[in-house]
């Protein structure tokens, strides 16, 4: 799998001007859906990822811990490699062995350290639908300034609310400084190692739980935050993106990342 470089597209590339655009097949391919094994039903939408190595998934670990939630590794399955969450749709899915939840993740607080690493049951090749995203190194800027473009992909809750959309979404969203999101948001969601974006005017709500925010630098894409809170009211199902979401900022956590993460 060697070979493929981190957060290029290979297919077709994603336009960035978006008033919330579906993905296409091969577009935004490190983004990954994570799906609960029930004994009845079917598998069940949780949250979307990404992709960092050919064994590793990058999401959110309020999507396997809540109150309320506890989803064991055994009970996890991590779809590949497709726009669709239709699991019959061309593109793979692999079992999870283990999860790596922050130690200082605390599911009755707020988003610090709102993160899990994910190592799937067999490792993928990479191919021109399935491509890991850059993870932030210090060759990326660390100060991200008010009203820069940041992008956030999944499949969030569909316009109607009922459930998601089935293809997903990508659109823009505009870094808050740190005054300002203060200014917007409880104490209690803003944390020292988080992120915050909104939306000027409307957009879809393309965003899901431990999905990525990702920059665009020199046409490669870094992953820069997770997606924590924010934009889906979970009762409703609908989200409201003037106000601003909060991301797990990755460059903050770039060491626990590259420290736990397997090959």
């Amino acid at each position: 799998s060697s070979g493929i470089p981190c957060g290029v597209e290979r297919t077709s590339t994603t336009p960035l001007i978006f008033q919330g655009k579906n993905l296409e097949r091969g577009q935004l391919p490190w983004l990954v859906a994570i799906f609960e094994r029930r004994d009845s039903n079917g598998p069940a939408f949780i949250c979307g990822g990404s992709l960092i190595s050919t064994s590793t998934v990058l999401s959110a670990a309020h999507c396997f811990r809540h109150p309320g939630r506890d989803l064991t590794a055994d009970r996890t399955a991590v779809s590949l490699g497709r726009n669709s969450l239709a699991i019959h749709s061309q593109g793979e899915i692999r079992g999870v062995t283990e999860l790596i939840i922050h130690e200082k993740y605390n599911i009755k607080q707020s988003p610090e350290s709102d993160l899990v690493l994910v190592r799937l049951d067999e490792p993928v090749r990479y191919n021109d639908y399935i491509v890991p995203i850059c993870l932030w190194s210090t060759r990326n800027r660390m100060d991200l300034q008010q009203g820069l473009k940041t992008y956030v992909a999944g499949w969030g809750p569909d316009e109607s609310g009922t459930g998601n959309s089935e293809v997903s979404k990508i659109t823009d969203l505009n870094i808050l400084s740190e005054t300002s999101c203060a200014q917007e948001l409880p104490p209690s969601l803003h944390q020292p190692n988080t992120l915050c974006a909104k939306k000027i005017g409307r957009g879809p709500c393309a965003s899901d739980g431990g999905g990525p925010l990702m920059l665009r630098e020199n046409d490669v894409w870094v992953l820069r935050g997770v997606i924590s809170t924010g934009l889906i009211d979970e009762e409703r199902h609908t989200c409201d993106l003037s106000q601003p979401s909060v991301f797990t900022d990755v460059a903050k956590h770039i060491d626990w990342v590259r420290r736990n993460m397997w090959d």
